[in-house]
């Protein structure tokens, strides 16, 4: 049974989502639709290219990803389908498979052009149900990729600059919170074997970030290593590091929100 998993920043107060559902129905009733989010901050592509490189690898082969958030609605910017590690990638040609395109080849590219895929009457604000749920619904029914439109350099597909990590000593690197989830949980973009590479894989070695005046030091292997409301670090879900409370909400205890540094050092711990 095919798969089409829906992206987006349409929040769920209007019938933004459950109307591409439909169109995605008509033109497949046996489609399976997985909802990822539809809470990606408005028009934030740098946080809709971090979760779709977080999750697209957990569905099955074949699953067609369709992300739309596009703040170039309505103007000349184009729309790819991308085939990559086995899955096809739909999205405005704006940045937001930058991580997907950093680290994995493409098969095929795309620009999704051809109006004998569309509905009849395009919006100037609604792709998403006027082009992007129909394309995916044919997809979802075994029409080719290069069906869609025509072939495109990857070396000319949009990429985001994206926060980086930077080394300001040997000890001593800067990152950016990239997210803020719904517990509160500050999600930067430094990621595991970074944190490794700085504490030279010796254990007496121990990350600490300052943060708020509070010096947090060492990763916890989970949230209950520290008394409850206090603060702590830990590898999250996607393996970057985040700054969590236990039972608390990080950003509130330290008024820190998405785009802000940290710095995290070194220190020696006695073993």
């Amino acid at each position: 049974m095919p798969v089409i998993t829906l992206l987006t920043d349409f929040g769920t107060s209007d019938e933004y989502i459950g109307v591409m559902k439909g169109v995605i129905l008509s033109i497949n009733p046996a489609v399976t639709i997985v909802d990822i989010t539809h809470r990606i901050d408005p028009q934030d592509l740098v946080q809709a290219a971090y979760t779709i490189n977080a999750c697209y690898r957990y569905f099955p082969p074949g699953t067609i990803h369709v992300s739309v958030i596009d703040p170039g609605v309505g103007t000349g910017r184009e729309i790819i389908a991308l085939k990559m590690a086995g899955f096809c990638f739909l999205a405005p040609d704006n940045g937001i498979l930058s991580l997907l395109l950093n680290n994995i080849s493409v098969d095929e590219a795309i620009s999704v052009n051809n109006p004998d895929y569309f509905l009849n009457s395009i919006s100037r604000t609604f792709h998403g149900r006027d082009i992007f749920a129909p394309v995916a619904g044919h997809l979802s029914r075994d029409v080719m990729l290069n069906q869609l439109g025509s072939p495109i350099d990857i070396n000319t597909v949009k990429r985001l600059d994206l926060p980086r990590i930077k080394r300001l000593s040997d000890n001593v690197i800067s990152g950016t919170i990239i997210s803020v989830d719904h517990f509160g949980n500050l999600i930067t973009n430094i990621d595991a074997d970074t944190i490794y590479s700085i504490c030279s894989g010796k254990p007496e070695k121990i990350p600490v970030v300052e943060i708020a005046g509070i010096d947090i030091e060492g990763l916890s292997d989970n949230y209950t290593t520290v008394p409850v409301q206090q603060p702590l670090m830990i590898i999250g879900s996607r393996n970057l590091l985040e700054i969590s409370v236990n039972r608390g909400n990080a950003g509130r205890l330290f008024g820190k929100q998405k785009g802000d540094t940290i710095r995290m050092n070194v220190k020696e711990q006695k073993i």
